[in-house]
């Protein structure tokens, strides 16, 4: 998941009283940047559908689930990068 910190936005009612909860990426943020990137790298038809594929199941996995899907996202891009220089 994604540590980074998430801008939070100006409300015109300000904060709730206590509300000291912080925003945080979605926990598929970084596979979506990884189909937005591989829209603009090569043959999108040959680079997309690995990282949607890896998106779609980190989006209908259980919270909590989706560093199994870490592992198989290293080895797609792996071979995505192969297969772009080939």
């Amino acid at each position: 998941m994604s540590s980074r910190p998430v801008p939070r936005r100006e409300s015109p009612w300000g904060l709730p009283e206590g509300d000291t909860r912080q925003p945080v990426a979605h926990r598929c943020n970084d596979r979506a940047e990884d189909v937005i990137q591989a829209l603009f790298e090569g043959n999108p038809f040959k680079t997309v559908p690995g990282p949607f594929k890896l998106f779609w199941q980190c989006m209908r996995s259980k919270p909590g689930k989706e560093h199994l899907l870490r592992m198989i996202r290293d080895y797609t891009l792996k071979s995505i990068e192969l297969t772009v220089s080939e």
